[in-house]
């Protein structure tokens, strides 16, 4: 039979915890929208310029004369006005690539009591904007429309990650020692 060992233990529910909280949002930043400037790009009350991470639109100039509706104006429609919580981009906090200095973010917006809406899964689903996965703290594979407000962590997993992992190698080493202290007396 196997010893039960709370090292091991320990180490299990931290790759848990990690899996869960590596799949969730964090909010970094709550921001009033103020406009949208193209089918990616929006302003905030505080004059902020943000870019919807992973995502360009399909054409830049889409004529709304073919009866499509523009990447720019079903952006606004989502979220000029309105609360967005954003989920800022840690790894590259500025995209320098196009004519504004913008900081790359996923925006959910409040959808009901206990969901957020992912805008930048939304305009993907409506084939407004196409997915261009840069190197950032995103993957565009793994999100979905609806997120529980539950879900979204208060502070960003990136911190919770490093600090489980910390406090299990200390767990782990501290009953070694005491085990050998035990087993030496």
């Amino acid at each position: 039979m196997y010893k039960f060992s709370l090292g091991f233990f320990l180490i299990f529910i931290s790759i848990l915890l990690v899996s869960v909280v590596n799949g969730s949002a964090a909010i970094d930043e709550s921001v009033e929208i103020k406009s949208v400037i193209d089918g990616v790009s929006f302003t905030t009350t505080s004059e902020d310029i943000f870019k919807l991470a992973d995502v360009e639109t399909r054409c830049a100039d889409w004529d709304n004369s073919t009866g499509f509706i523009s990447p720019k104006s079903f952006l606004a429609s989502l979220i000029v006005g309105k609360t967005g919580y954003l989920d800022i981009d840690s790894l590259y906090l500025t995209d320098n690539s196009g004519n504004y200095n913008r900081t790359d973010c996923v925006i959910y917006i409040s959808y009901n009591s206990s969901h957020y809406l992912n805008i930048n899964q939304v305009m993907i689903e409506h084939g407004l904007v196409i997915i261009n996965n840069y190197e950032n703290d995103f993957n565009p594979e793994f999100w979905t429309r609806y997120t529980l407000k539950q879900a979204i962590p208060e502070f960003p997993s990136r911190i919770i990650i490093p600090i489980l992992v910390s406090v299990t190698l200390f767990l782990f080493i501290s009953t070694k020692i005491l085990k050998e202290r035990r087993n030496s007396l």
